[in-house]
């Protein structure tokens, strides 16, 4: 049988001084089954209706949890059985012993039974999907193009390619002041050092004078998307991207994108 798996991207928790990323497996659960479609499997293929199915689970749910809440542990079938456990605080003297108090985290223990323990040594495992900031991959290829990371594990240039008004639509030339400008390109997330998805996306005038924008509202890997500030002067301006990102994890010192075309403000 096979179990499916995702590979999710954590804080190793053995380096938490450095922060290093590690790639762990995470089970990828399908979901719960209800009564009804607990039922209708259960009565595949058998002489017993769902509905008498579900009536005697009833009728055993009903005498067998109180069985359970007086100590008695009570097998289930051949999955195994269940139990009822807790702890409690220590005291001196037997007279001191207040149970309503002292009993601490009473909890149901569950036991698999032999059946059910030797079924995972014919388990076989399949990846599922990649999980990394919350964004399921369906494959390691999608992860791997999305990332800009090529079959040999290398990655693809980091790089400003396009850019386009998003209130004239005009592409490569104009910028409006307080509109959008959209930008595309592999890996030019405008990513901080402590991984804050806000950094530096800058416009350098023909002055050298560079003015960085307030509100980027998209910042991805391959698309950002910020505000073009209002209070910029006429001039032809140069697009750059500041930042900490790389298809393989957060850079130790930034590197500067260079738009390769300039702008002109509208």
């Amino acid at each position: 049988m096979n179990l499916n798996y995702n590979l999710v991207k954590r804080q190793n928790p053995a380096d938490l001084e450095k922060k290093s990323m590690l790639w762990y497996a995470a089970p990828a659960y399908r979901g719960v089954k209800d009564e009804d479609e607990t039922a209708r499997e259960a009565t595949v293929d058998t002489t017993i209706s769902k509905a008498e199915f579900k009536h005697v689970m009833e009728v055993a749910s009903e005498k067998l949890i109180p069985s359970i809440l007086s100590g008695i542990s009570v097998t289930i079938g051949k999955i195994g059985k269940l139990r009822i456990s807790f702890g409690s605080e220590g005291v001196e003297n037997m007279a001191d012993f207040d149970p309503q108090t002292m009993i601490k985290n009473v909890k149901f223990i569950f036991t698999p039974s032999s059946e059910l323990k030797s079924s995972l040594t014919n388990l076989s495992f399949e990846l599922a999907g990649i999980v990394e900031d919350g964004v399921k991959y369906g494959t390691k290829q999608s992860y791997m193009k999305a990332k800009g990371i090529l079959p040999d594990g290398s990655t693809t240039e980091q790089a400003i390619q396009s850019g386009r008004d998003g209130a004239t639509g005009a592409e490569n030339s104009t910028a409006t002041r307080g509109g959008d400008y959209i930008v595309k390109g592999p890996g030019i997330m405008a990513l901080g050092e402590d991984g804050a998805a806000d950094w530096r996306v800058g416009l350098t005038s023909s002055m050298e004078t560079t003015t960085y924008a307030e509100v980027i509202s998209t910042n991805t890997p391959n698309l950002v998307i910020f505000t073009v500030p209002n209070d910029l002067t006429e001039d032809t301006y140069t697009l750059t991207i500041e930042t900490y990102y790389s298809p393989t994890g957060t850079r130790k010192e930034p590197i500067t994108l260079t738009a390769p075309f300039t702008l002109t403000l509208v």
